[in-house]
Formats: C-alpha cells, sequence, structure tokens
C-alpha cells in the first residue's frame, strides 16, 4: 500500500503497488462486506465486477484481480493519477473548445465500444470519468487521432503564453493534452439480451441533470448514453449544466421539453458545429 486515495458509500480505494514490481501502479477499491451483504447492493457489485470483466478498451477501466476475505472484497484496477473530470472542471470554470474534444473523442469511444458489446453504461457523468497521465510511448498515437486541430492548438498554446492575465489557462492546456480517460462505475450498467439494439428497459438510473427524457419516463435504450454525453459537453463547455432547477421533478420537465441556451456568453467562441452536434447527442 502506498496511500489512500478516496472513499465512498461502499469503500475505500487505494494506491497500491506490486512487491515484485514497485513501478506498476494499481487501485484497490476495498468493499467491506457489511456494507453490500444484504440483497441488493451485493448483486450489484458482482454485477459491476463481472461486467468489466468482460471489457477490455483503453478508455474503460480495466479490472486485474479481485478476491475476497472474511470481511472485504478487495478489487484491483487501473490507477489513474488526475482524479475526475469533475475537479478539473471546478478548477478551470470551464475548457476550450479544441480540449473538449480530445476529451470527448475518447468517451464516444468508449461508450460506442459498449453499445458494440450490448451494454448501456446508464451514468455517465463527470464524476464517472477518471483521468491519467499518458505514457511518452502512447503520445505520438494520440496526437494523430485528430491531427487537424494539431496546428490550432499550437496557436491556442501560442496565445496563452502571450497572456500574462491567465498562468491558469496556459498550463491547463498543455496538462490536458498529457491526458487520457478512464470511463467507471458500471453500477447501473444494462446489458442488451438479445442482439438487437433500441431494445426498451426500466428503472430509473442515472443522475438527474445528466437523464434522457425516456430514462425520466422509465423507458429507455442505449440512446440514452449519447443524450448524457451531450450534457456532459455542455458543462464542460461553459462550466453548467443545460437544464436546472430547485428539485429533481423541476430538472425533469425541463428535461422532457429538451429546452436550453446555447447562446450565453460562455457560448461565444464555441463553433456551430460543436453546437450543432450538441443539439444532435
Amino acid at each position: 500500500e502506498i496511500k489512500t486515495i478516496g472513499s465512498g458509500t461502499y469503500g475505500t480505494v487505494k494506491k497500491v503497488c506490486l512487491k515484485k514490481d514497485p513501478l506498476t501502479v494499481r487501485a484497490m477499491k476495498i468493499i467491506p462486506k457489511d456494507n453490500v451483504v444484504q440483497g441488493v447492493d451485493y448483486i450489484k457489485v458482482l454485477d459491476e465486477i463481472a461486467i468489466l470483466k468482460k471489457l477490455d478498451h483503453p478508455n474503460i477501466m480495466k479490472i486485474f484481480e479481485c478476491f475476497d476475505d472474511e470481511k472485504n472484497i478487495y478489487i484491483i484496477s487501473d490507477f489513474c493519477d488526475q482524479g475526475d473530470l469533475l475537479g478539473k472542471l471546478e478548477k478551470l470554470g470551464k475548457m476550450n473548445e479544441i480540449v473538449v474534444k480530445f476529451l470527448m473523442e475518447q468517451i464516444f469511444n468508449a461508450v460506442a465500444y459498449l453499445h458494440s458489446k450490448n451494454f448501456l453504461h446508464g451514468d455517465i457523468k463527470l464524476e464517472n470519468i477518471l483521468l491519467y497521465t499518458i505514457t511518452s510511448k502512447n503520445r505520438g498515437k494520440r496526437f494523430t487521432i485528430i491531427n487537424s486541430d494539431i496546428n490550432e492548438m499550437i496557436e491556442l498554446r501560442r496565445e496563452f503564453r502571450s497572456n500574462s492575465e491567465t498562468k491558469r489557462k496556459k498550463n491547463y492546456v498543455n496538462d490536458m493534452l498529457n491526458y487520457e480517460i478512464k470511463l467507471i462505475d458500471f453500477g447501473c450498467s444494462k446489458y442488451f439480451v438479445n442482439k438487437n439494439k433500441h431494445t426498451r428497459l426500466s428503472g430509473i438510473i442515472g443522475t438527474s441533470i445528466y437523464c434522457s427524457p425516456e430514462v425520466v419516463d422509465d423507458l429507455y435504450d442505449e440512446l440514452s448514453d449519447e443524450w448524457s454525453c451531450g450534457v456532459l459537453m455542455y458543462i464542460l463547455l461553459s462550466g453548467e449544466p443545460p437544464f436546472q432547477g430547485e428539485s429533481e421533478e423541476e430538472i425533469f420537465q425541463k428535461i422532457k421539453k429538451c429546452k436550453y441556451d446555447c447562446n450565453p456568453k460562455e457560448f461565444d467562441e464555441v463553433s456551430d458545429n460543436c453546437k450543432d452536434l450538441i443539439k444532435k447527442l
């Protein structure tokens, strides 16, 4: 064990390394059986482990080992050294469109892979996207993915370097290019039993501000993940969710009406193509 890096409803997450190879760092989630041994919660944990064992994608959290003893369940997975996307956004307020492209390209890849395997994630949100620093070996591959944006990114870096007003912005563009994402938390995931997409599912899932109208109506399919991606993209660009309210019910009513605003000052420098993608999502 190196140190404790987080704790939540079910247990604690620790940063650990292999005894035989101290440079190989992992995350170890420790779930006390007393927290989950009763009914639905225990099944939910086992289901999440079973789902993650079936998945193999660079932008999805990978489980390496899972074992238990009398007191706890232990899950060994990827270690992400940069925390979650919510923490980054809280420090920055909002993100530049080009940086958002780099993030969303990875998120879309993860979601497309999930759907190809007949899984719905069900809870795509900032907190469920972890960031980690990519190695120099993989950095070249990363840049070729959105090659058309490289010149624009170089210009953006120059602009921030020459602007003494905001050191924070100057640094974050360089930083964000060095990160990749891992999609986590498959506790709300559902499997499509047959191979036909758009199979209707039920049972309220996810987090209210990210829910699609179909989830609110309790009859949805995997496209609800794409709606959540649209909400997430909007939040990254503006720092605010598109659907807000004093209560969950008020938020749900706005979601069902699908009325949101892309014209405040936060979107002045956002391209029409980007706004159109949000609308389509």
